[in-house]
C-alpha cells in the first residue's frame, strides 16, 4: 500500500511545481486550471493552492499550448511582435489580459506551427 502512495505522489503535481516548470506565477496556473485549459485532479468549484495536476495531463498541457513569451524566446523576437504577429494572422490566446485577465497569453501550439512555423 505504501508504494501505491508513493506513486500516486510521483504521479501528480502541485500548481508550485508546475509553476516552477513553466517560470510562471501560481496564478497563472490556477488559472488555467479554473478555467479548464489545465485538467485538475481534484478541482471542485474555485480553485485552491492544493490543487493537483496529473502529470500526463501536464505533459498533455505542455504539448498542446505555448506561451507567447517562450515563442519570441526560441525565435529571438520581442514577446508584443510575436502577440501582434499571431492576432493579425486569426491565431486566438486562449488566455491571457484580454481573455480571461492573465498575465501572459497562452495560444495552441498548432496555430503557433501554422502561423509562424
Amino acid at each position: 500500500m505504501k508504494k501505491l502512495a508513493v506513486k500516486l505522489r510521483q504521479d501528480v503535481l502541485a500548481v508550485s511545481d508546475i509553476a516552477a516548470k513553466l517560470n510562471v506565477q501560481t496564478k497563472s496556473v490556477r488559472l488555467w486550471v479554473q478555467n479548464d485549459i489545465l485538467k485538475s485532479r481534484d478541482k471542485v468549484g474555485r480553485v485552491t493552492r492544493r490543487a493537483k495536476v496529473l502529470n500526463k495531463d501536464f505533459r498533455d498541457f505542455s504539448g498542446r499550448y505555448m506561451l507567447a513569451r517562450d515563442v519570441a524566446a526560441q525565435r529571438g523576437l520581442d514577446v508584443k511582435s510575436v502577440n501582434s504577429t499571431l492576432l493579425y494572422s486569426g491565431a486566438r490566446p486562449v488566455s491571457g489580459p484580454s481573455v480571461d485577465g492573465g498575465e501572459m497569453y497562452l495560444y495552441e501550439r498548432s496555430d503557433i506551427d501554422r502561423i509562424i512555423g
